[in-house]
C-alpha cells in the first residue's frame, strides 16, 4: 500500500502507445521496411515517429495530415531531435510509398481506403478506440492478417474490427494473435507469413501496458539518497 512513485499519466501513455506499436510493427513488419507513415498530427504523431525510428533503419519519413501545416509543424519538432522528415497533405500518395504505416487519429469516418494499402505494408490503426471510431475501412481488415494488443480490449471498443465483426465481413477468429502471444516463446503463432501480406495491429491500449510502463521506468531510474547526494 505505499506509493513508489508519482508519474505524468499522460505523458505515459503517449510512451508506452508509441511503444506497443513500434513493437507490433517490430513483429509484424517486414524485416527490411525503410519508409514510415505517420497519418495524424496530434499528441501522438512525434512519440510515434521516434519510436519506430528506435526500431528500423528507416530512410524516409512522411507525416500526414489533412491540415498541412499541422504536418510540416511536426517535421519541425523531428528535425530538432535530429530526424528528417516530410509533411504531406496527400494520403493515397503517401500510403503508395510507405512500408509501414501508424494510424493516430481520432476519427469516426474510415479514411484509409482499402484499395489504397498495398501489398506488404504493415499497418498499426491506433487511433480508433471506441466502438464508433475507424481510421480504416472495416473491409480492409477481411483481407489482412490481423493481430491486436488484447484480444478482450479490442473486442469490446476496437473500431474498425468491431464493425468489421458486425458486418460480417470477419469472425473473431480473423484476430490471428495478440501481442502476448506473439512475444511468447511458448506459442506458434505465426506474424507474416510472406513479404506481399499485410499485417495490422490493431491497438486501444489497457491497463496492463501503462503498469508495465511505469515498472519500466522505475527499474530504469537511478536514485540518490539524500545521504549521498
Amino acid at each position: 500500500g505505499t506509493p513508489l512513485a508519482v508519474i505524468d499519466g499522460t505523458e505515459l501513455t503517449l510512451r508506452r502507445t508509441a511503444a506497443t506499436a513500434a513493437l507490433g510493427a517490430q513483429l509484424l513488419a517486414r524485416p527490411d521496411s525503410r519508409k514510415l507513415a505517420v497519418l495524424g498530427t496530434g499528441a501522438l504523431s512525434l512519440p510515434m515517429a521516434l519510436a519506430h525510428h528506435s526500431v528500423f533503419k528507416l530512410s524516409e519519413t512522411t507525416i500526414w495530415g489533412r491540415q498541412l501545416d499541422k504536418a510540416q509543424a511536426v517535421v519541425g519538432q523531428l528535425a530538432q531531435l535530429g530526424i528528417t522528415a516530410r509533411a504531406s497533405a496527400d494520403l493515397q500518395c503517401t500510403l503508395a510509398s510507405a512500408d509501414v504505416v501508424v494510424a493516430v487519429t481520432t476519427a469516426t469516418a474510415p479514411f484509409i481506403k482499402s484499395d489504397w494499402v498495398r501489398p506488404g505494408t504493415h499497418l498499426g490503426l491506433i487511433g480508433a478506440f471506441t466502438p464508433v471510431m475507424a481510421e480504416a475501412e472495416p473491409r480492409l481488415l477481411a483481407k489482412v492478417r490481423l493481430f491486436v494488443d488484447s484480444r478482450e480490449a479490442v473486442l469490446q471498443k476496437g473500431g474498425e474490427v468491431l464493425q468489421a465483426l458486425r458486418a460480417g465481413l470477419i469472425t473473431e477468429a480473423d484476430v490471428r494473435g495478440e501481442l502476448a502471444e506473439l512475444l511468447a516463446t511458448s506459442t506458434q503463432i505465426a506474424g507474416r507469413l510472406v513479404a506481399q501480406d499485410i499485417t495490422v495491429f490493431k491497438s486501444v491500449g489497457f491497463a496492463a501496458l501503462d503498469l508495465i510502463a511505469a515498472e519500466y521506468l522505475l527499474q530504469s531510474l537511478v536514485i540518490q539518497s539524500p545521504a549521498t547526494s
